[in-house]
């Protein structure tokens, strides 16, 4: 009786280990990414995701008063709403509504004699340019 009861442990043990072991490596494996990263300021962690585009954000704020208007165009011309650019484009309208806040992103459509400055999206180079309008 004692060899079938220690049998069933054993098979116990191995079986949780077996289970387990995926889960625990994937707990490592977050734990291992998100370490390095925790310590870092905010705005270091926005560098590390939105790289270049953060710094583009960051001249923007600078040279833009906060109770401007900018309109958001697309050139050569707008992309359909099944092909990447257009999910970049919605991206962009986004990340860039949520860090230029409180100054307002007007869509294309929205074109107003209000909004003195013009962000432009080129499809083709995959950039954003701000200008005067």
């Amino acid at each position: 009786m004692s060899i079938e009861k220690n049998f069933v442990i054993m098979f116990f043990i191995i079986w949780c280990i077996l289970v387990f072991e995926p889960i625990i490596r994937q707990v490592q494996e977050t734990f291992t990414f998100l370490l390095p990263v925790y310590s870092l300021s905010l705005e270091e962690k926005h560098n590390l995701i939105d790289g270049k585009f953060y710094n583009f954000v960051k001249l923007c704020v600078a040279s833009i008063q906060e109770n401007e208007s900018i309109i958001f165009k697309v050139i050569p011309q707008e992309p359909d709403f099944r092909t990447p650019d257009w999910l970049l484009k919605e991206y962009l309208i986004g990340r860039l509504s949520y860090f230029l806040y409180p100054r307002k992103i007007l869509r294309e459509q929205d074109l107003s004699g209000k909004a003195q400055y013009i962000m432009l999206f080129d499809t083709n180079a995959k950039t954003l340019k701000l200008s005067n309008r």
